[in-house]
């Protein structure tokens, strides 16, 4: 009732002002940390992108009164022009609802509609490669770069660069779930229907000593993830059971690396907010990755799928067939439908250790352009990723690893 009587006048002044001014309520979800990260991005560009002859004035809200973050709600707050829920929770919902009013709602991308609000708008993987090829929206201090190395010295590396894993596994979430409300048997069904996003970090050991050996310190972060084992940790530094932990070393490290490494994790998301690199290994999502979150070459220069297989038999699906499952448009909730039934005629697997170290080290080398031949080689990626998601081919696409199984890059694909 209070956000209504708050609300009213705000409404009744924006329309009363809007001959001569356009006033604008966006809505920022600051709950779950990659829906921030992509909103916020999204939103940003959506609005750049919009003409007016009039005055334009933003006002924004965070959804919630509780950031997930409370460092990048700062950086945020100092971004945009910020304002108190209260104030304009009422009106947003009042302009969203009403067509007729949905031009004084500032363009946001909404993860939970997968719409752009106005609705009407849908985005598109060319939105988002539009988006990744912008300037950051976030950029780091001196001072912010100066704090990630010393924060570097005190997880106990030496070297003056470093490469970030978030590496989920199947105890991602389960806290937050629990925190939230969900009971254990809804938590069950959830990380089922996940599952294919999980992997097995010991899997990316022998990648992190290649990191390694490129004077660069490999870097677990995340919340809520399994122990290292006594190998891992004797190879890659563990910010996530460090007593270095907090929101604010969270965004130096996730702003300050070489490049992230993820599979498809919404920390990821706050990389992509500075532009860093993103190699996406293992990746479980692979199926509506183009749809969603495409980024262009230089945010994203190469990604390794998970192994395809037929249920039945164990053989490992080829392009075409992969191409013919169709399943490219579903959503996120249709597609881990799909996965997770047992009647699903394909299985994902993780990738092994030695193929995640290959492409890691092919990703190092063509961030520092160490070989004219890689140029061939993602090509030949990026020809592959185009026909799998019917786009055209492009420079500005990521490259599939040729040392993905399912890849078969000696054969040249037709359809």
């Amino acid at each position: 009732m209070l956000e209504r009587v708050i609300g009213l006048p705000i409404i009744l002044m924006v329309i009363a002002c809007s001959n001569f001014i356009e006033i604008r309520v966006g809505r920022i979800n600051n709950k779950v940390i990659g829906h921030f990260a992509m909103e916020l991005d999204a939103a940003n560009l959506l609005n750049r992108e919009l003409n007016s002859e009039k005055k334009i004035v933003n006002l924004w809200y965070f959804a919630d009164d509780s950031s997930v973050n409370k460092y990048l709600e700062k950086l945020v707050r100092e971004k945009f022009n910020m304002l108190p829920r209260i104030l304009l929770v009422y009106a947003y919902g009042f302009f969203t609802s009403r067509s007729k009013f949905n031009h004084h709602i500032i363009q946001s991308y909404d993860f939970n509609l997968g719409t752009v609000i106005p609705s009407s708008k849908k985005l598109d993987h060319l939105f988002w490669m539009r988006l990744s090829a912008q300037p950051a929206l976030l950029r780091n201090s001196s001072k912010a770069i100066k704090e990630s190395n010393e924060l570097l010295l005190k997880l106990g590396s030496t070297k003056s660069q470093f490469a970030c894993l978030h590496i989920r596994d199947s105890k991602f979430k389960t806290s937050d779930l629990r925190r939230r409300g969900y009971s254990d048997s809804h938590i069950k069904g959830i990380k089922a229907s996940n599952h294919h996003r999980n992997s097995n970090i010991e899997n990316f050991i022998l990648g992190c000593k290649v990191i390694s050996d490129y004077g660069i310190a490999p870097i677990r972060v995340g919340r809520e993830m399994k122990e290292l084992s006594l190998e891992s940790s004797n190879v890659i530094l563990d910010y996530t059971y460090s007593s270095e932990v907090n929101d604010k070393n969270d965004i130096l490290l996730a702003a300050n690396c070489k490049f992230m490494i993820c599979t498809l994790s919404g920390f990821s998301e706050v990389s992509k907010l500075f532009r860093v690199p993103i190699f996406y290994l293992d990746l479980g999502e692979f199926f509506y990755f183009a749809s969603k979150v495409t980024s262009c070459v230089n945010t994203t220069p190469i990604i390794l799928p998970k192994i395809i297989k037929y249920r039945s038999n164990g053989k490992m699906l080829n392009f075409q067939e992969i191409h013919n499952l169709g399943i490219y448009e579903l959503s996120v909730a249709a597609c881990e439908e799909y996965l997770s039934d047992n009647n699903c005629p394909i299985v994902v697997e993780e990738n092994s250790p030695i193929v995640i170290a290959k492409t890691i080290e092919l990703g190092i080398n063509f961030l520092d352009k160490k070989s004219e031949k890689l140029n061939e080689v993602f090509e030949i990626g990026q020809v592959l990723f185009s026909q799998l998601y019917n786009l055209e081919n492009s420079q500005n696409l990521p490259a599939i690893s040729p040392y993905w199984p399912n890849a078969n890059v000696s054969k040249k694909s037709t359809f």
